[in-house]
């Protein structure tokens, strides 16, 4: 079994790159991801046979087939689900609804592989950090609320990745399985 997921790859954006560093040394006991590892998550997988990965890459490339490039701007930043109990930081995206779109594509064509729909609507973000413990929260939403309306940058989206999650004890590893270029 693979665990995995399909996502968009983001630019390291000077100004995203600082905000992830700062939450690092914030002293709050957070999970960042390395500077590589950022990404936006259209559809969490899960384990998946390594047999259905020719096919669900198939389904992907028929739906990037069909899905024209386009604009999409990092900007500001939030969490889930509140500010009482975080448990994810995140930096937000505007894209007029397009990876929504896509999103909602993905999640319906993963049906014929077994794969449940997502029970909450799609809300395009970059997770910048999950919450270990409240220990020393407060400064880290500090750091987040002095980038609440940054932008810090846009970019164009290109393709969407089947990605292949490896978990170890100093984080994830990611590893492109299959790259579908949009038109």
């Amino acid at each position: 079994m693979i665990r995995s997921f399909v996502a968009v790859d983001i630019p390291k954006f000077e100004k995203l790159l600082d905000l992830l560093s700062r939450l690092r040394s914030s002293g709050a006991r957070l999970s960042v991801p390395k500077d590589e590892s950022i990404h936006i998550t259209l559809k969490f997988l899960g384990d998946i046979p390594e047999s259905s990965v020719e096919k669900i890459s198939e389904s992907l490339g028929i739906i990037a087939s069909r899905t024209n490039r386009f604009k999409a701007e990092i900007v500001g930043t939030g969490l889930f689900p509140n500010e009482r109990a975080p448990r994810v930081l995140w930096v937000g995206l505007s894209d007029n609804g397009r990876l929504a779109e896509i999103a909602g594509e993905i999640d319906a064509s993963m049906a014929a592989f077994r794969i449940p729909k997502e029970q909450r609507p799609f809300r395009p973000h970059v997770t910048i950090a999950r919450v270990k413990s409240m220990q020393g929260i407060d400064k880290a939403l500090r750091v987040l609320d002095d980038f609440r309306s940054t932008s810090f940058g846009s970019f164009e989206v290109i393709d969407i990745r089947l990605k292949k999650s490896t978990l170890t004890p100093a984080g994830a590893i990611y590893e492109d399985l299959a790259v579908k270029n949009l038109m």
